[in-house]
Parts: structure tokens; sequence; C-alpha cells
């Protein structure tokens, strides 16, 4: 364990969120505790595993160790789904048409895609992770797990390219016929404008140093290349209610909890415009299961479930006036040059 004192962003000493955390998910052992920046807000493990150290918390049981089998785009992309998903996507995010008459395809595809919900499922629910068509361009995922989003994007006509720093995740992949590495992303060497997106999803809280992350982000993408990403929102309504045992905050594993201003910061001074940045409840209802029981003090019921669907609905209907209540942050970036994302109906 190292001591971690001071705040990543500004400098100032942190003071004292929560100690005594235990990691009830994967029982890595020991105590934790968070510590917050009185001035930009960031949030932080203090003292927190050495570099060295990290994969160690990747216990056996994480999920990342298992084939990605219920995504299977063969049982998925078949017959009326993979017709309608298809229509949305040409519609929305730039792929070709896949048939005849492609403007009334597209015509379709957008009267189906104004309606968030079906929006949403034709992109598998990834958000801003679900990237708009570039032709045969590059992209790096970051933390790529069992290698199902790689598996997705390279079906849907994208090179790719995977790095984990857990050996069991990346032997999935490899098992797959995908092209992942051991390692992180300083410790690859990728040439300079290597690719054109680079993707988190859910890994920017687990680096040890996201400024030197996205200085070496900044030098492999090309021209106008972007980063997207999502994480847990440190400022999110299931935080606020559930405080110390909120789901998000997974010591040991997340060294740093962000929310849309602290990433404005961090992203500004490593020279990346920001295209998009929100936070979204899409998994408030997780959240809220995950975070109930972490309390040990709530048992299954009709009533739980309940309140479960009636904190979704909350949050959905605080994000009309707060828009950092969602459980996760969403962010888009990218470096100066032609805009590919604008491509993105």
């Amino acid at each position: 364990m190292e001591a971690v004192p001071y705040c990543m962003l500004c400098g100032s000493e942190g003071s004292l969120l929560y100690e005594g955390l235990e990691d009830r998910l994967y029982g890595v052992p020991g105590k934790f505790s968070l510590y917050s920046c009185p001035d930009c807000g960031l949030v932080w493990l203090n003292p927190r595993p050495v570099e060295e150290d990290l994969a160690k918390c990747y216990m056996n049981a994480y999920y990342t160790h298992t084939p990605p089998a219920s995504l299977e785009r063969s049982a998925v992309l078949r017959g009326w789904r993979e017709f309608l998903r298809r229509l949305i996507w040409e519609a929305y995010y730039a792929y070709p048409p896949a048939g005849r008459f492609p403007l009334l395809r597209k015509a379709v595809g957008k009267v189906l895609g104004a309606l968030p919900p079906l929006r949403r499922r034709a992109a598998y629910d990834l958000g801003v992770l679900f990237l708009p068509f570039h032709g045969q361009r590059r992209l790096l995922d970051v933390g790529c797990g069992n290698g199902a989003y790689l598996k997705l994007m390279q079906e849907l006509g994208w090179q790719v390219t995977g790095i984990d720093i857990d050996p069991a995740a990346v032997a999935v992949c490899r098992a797959q016929g995908l092209n992942a590495s051991v390692g992180t992303l300083e410790t690859m060497n990728f040439p300079d404008h290597a690719f054109d997106a680079i993707t988190l999803s859910h890994v920017f809280e687990h680096l040890p140093d996201p400024a030197k992350f996205l200085q070496e982000c900044y030098r492999i993408l090309s021209p106008g290349g972007y980063i997207a990403m999502k994480m847990p929102n440190i400022k999110s309504l299931g935080h606020r209610l559930f405080k110390r045992f909120w789901r998000g905050l997974e010591p040991p594993r997340h060294l740093s909890l962000w929310d849309r201003h602290t990433l404005h910061i961090i992203l500004h001074r490593n020279n990346l415009k920001i295209y998009t940045c929100h936070t979204s409840s899409h998994i408030a209802d997780f959240i809220y299961e995950y975070s109930v029981f972490s309390n040990e003090k709530y048992k299954k019921s009709f009533i739980f479930y309940l309140r479960k669907k009636i904190f979704k609905i909350h949050e959905n209907f605080l994000l009309l006036f707060d828009k950092d209540a969602g459980e996760e942050v969403f962010m888009v970036a990218r470096k100066s040059g032609m805009n590919l994302f604008a491509k993105q109906g």
C-alpha cells in the first residue's frame, strides 16, 4: 500500500470521507479509506495498493473471467431484431445500408430511433461506447475484460485491439480470436496516431495515474480521434442516499471517483476537447440492489423490488433538474482535427 494524501487535480490535502471500508464483492483483505478534496471534489482511495499489486485485487471470481456467452451475436442479431437494429444503426450511427431502398430504410430508422428505449436497445445500452461507423477505423478498448465489447465492435467493422492488466481476462479474449494483450496503456508503447478511438467502460476509476493515461491517449490518437468512456458518478443520487454502502465505491479496485466537474478539469488540462459529458440512470436499479444488500439489513421481497423501481423513477425525474443525479458519467472527448464523432446522429 502507498499513501496518497493530496488531490491529484489541485494538490489540496484530502479530508477523510469514509474509513473502515471492506471489499464486500470479492473479499480482498484489509480495511480501506476514501478521502475527498475540499476544493475540487475529487474522491480517492488512501492508502491504495501499489501499482505492481493492482492485478491481485481482481480475484478469480471477477466477471471478466467468464466468456460472454450471453452476448452471442448468432443468437441476438437474427430475424426481425437484427433488421430493426440495422435500420436504427443506418439512421443514427452512419452504418451503410444493408439492403435496397436506402432512403426509405433511413426514414424508418429515424422514426424507430426517435423512441429513446428502442435506440438504447439497438445500441445494446452501450451509450457513447456504441461508436458510429467511420469505415475501417482502429479501436483500442482499455480494460477489455472478457472481450464481449471488442467482439461486437469487430463484427461491426472496426479493427479492434484490447488491453487489460488481468491475464485471466486477456486469456478469455484470445480464446475468442481477439487481439488482446496484458499490460497498461503506458507499457504497450503503441506508435503515434495508432488509433482513431479509445474506449473505457468502468476503467478510468481503476487507473493509478489518470493524467499520465490521458497524455498517452492524446499521443496515440489520430487527429480528430476521440476517447469515449463511462464510470461511476460520485455525485449520484445513489451515493447521496447510501453513502459508504454505495456500490460505486468498490474499494480497493476503484482508486479515484469522478463527476462531470472533475472530469472537465482533467480533460481540459490534457488538451482533450469535450464533445459530451452527462450522467445517466441506466444502472440505477443495479446500484440500488447492490447498495442495499451491502448494508446487510434487507431481504428481497415485493416491497424491495417496488422500492428499487421507485428509486429509478425518482432518479429519472431528478435528472430533469439535476444533471449530476445519474449513477454513471458518460463522456466523449476528442483530439483536435476533423471531428469523427460528429457523424453520429
